[in-house]
Parts: structure tokens; C-alpha cells; sequence
């Protein structure tokens, strides 16, 4: 559950939240809507704590529960591909495989055996080995398994034509819409 009471957040003397509430129940969804300058991105950056509000609260609960978010623009991501960006979420896998693989004929026994030691921990805060999966559903869910892998993000936005990237009517839209506000999968463990 998200919990937002009397939020407030200015920008000098001008106000760009102003006693802003709601709950959002867990399993629910919520779209924001609004012109230009209205506070959507400095609301989603406050809820993440990107930015700090100057009153009000916010409550996340369980406090395990996390809010994923995906910024607005992607100008310094352009060039990498929906791979790059979904091989980031096995790095930890990765760095675990190297540090197994430097157990076999270590320089250092011990220091060998620490780093395995703290790949694994971290591997396994991460979600272990059932966080593919559960990578692998939310990406499916927001379809973006229908998107070429190996396109640059630059190339997968839909244009003022309507004409986009995306082979699925609507899926940068739904991608951007959706990260903003989707709570993360929790990981059990």
C-alpha cells in the first residue's frame, strides 16, 4: 500500500505540490494526467526519494515494498537496446558466475572464498536465481517481449504520426505509464 498525506513540494516561492493525498491499495494501478509544469515528475521523483518533500508524508507498506521507476527521458539512454537494459538486471548473476569461477585456482584462498561469499549475498538480496523469472513476467506484461531486442530505445519511441518502433499499438506509452507508478515484485527470501 501507498500512502501519500498533505504532500508538499516548491521550488522557491512557486508551488508545485499543494496538499496532494491519496492511497493507493496494493494490486491497484494509478496513471497521472496533467499539462506541463502541473508536479507529475517532481510527485513520482518525491515518492521514489529522489526528491525530498517539503511537508507532508509518504508511507510504503510493507516497508520491504519498493516503487520502480523509469525517468521521463531517456536523452543519455538512447543508444542502448531493451537487452542492455534487461542485462543489467542479471549483473549480479554475472559477477556471482566470475566469482565461482575464480574458486577453482585461486592466488588467495581466503580472499577468494570472500568475495564468493559477498557476490552470493548480493545475488541473493537481489531476488537469486528466481529474479529471471520474475524479470521476464513484468516484461512480458508491459509486452515488451514483443519489441525487438536489438533496437536502440531512440528508435522505439512512437512519433507525433503515430508511427513508432514498437510493433504493439500503444507500448511505449504503456511501458512509460507503467513504470512510473507499478510497484516492484517483491522477493520473497
Amino acid at each position: 500500500m501507498l500512502q501519500v498525506q498533505n504532500l508538499r513540494k516548491s521550488y522557491g516561492v512557486t508551488s508545485v505540490l499543494e496538499d496532494v493525498s491519496f492511497v493507493l491499495n496494493d494490486g491497484e494501478h494509478a496513471g497521472l494526467i496533467g499539462p506541463n509544469g502541473s508536479g507529475k515528475s517532481t510527485l513520482i521523483r518525491c515518492l521514489v526519494g529522489e526528491e525530498i518533500p517539503d511537508g507532508g508524508s509518504i508511507v510504503l507498506a510493507p516497508p520491504s515494498a519498493r516503487i520502480g521507476y523509469l525517468p521521463q527521458s531517456f536523452a543519455e539512454h538512447n543508444e542502448r537496446t531493451l537487452a542492455d537494459i534487461q542485462a543489467d538486471f542479471f549483473e549480479s548473476e554475472r559477477a556471482l558466475q566470475l566469482a565461482a569461477e575464480a574458486l577453482a585456482d585461486p592466488d588467495d584462498p581466503a580472499a577468494a572464498l570472500a568475495h564468493y561469499e559477498q557476490c552470493l549475498a548480493h545475488f541473493e538480496a537481489e531476488g537469486g536465481y528466481g529474479r529471471g523469472a520474475r524479470v521476464e513476467a513484468v516484461f512480458d506484461g508491459l509486452e515488451l517481449s514483443e519489441i525487438d531486442p536489438e533496437k536502440p530505445l531512440r528508435a522505439c519511441k512512437n512519433t507525433t504520426s503515430g508511427v513508432g518502433g514498437f510493433r504493439s499499438s500503444g507500448a511505449w506509452r504503456r511501458v512509460r505509464a507503467s513504470l512510473r507508478t507499478v510497484k516492484r515484485l517483491r522477493y520473497a527470501g
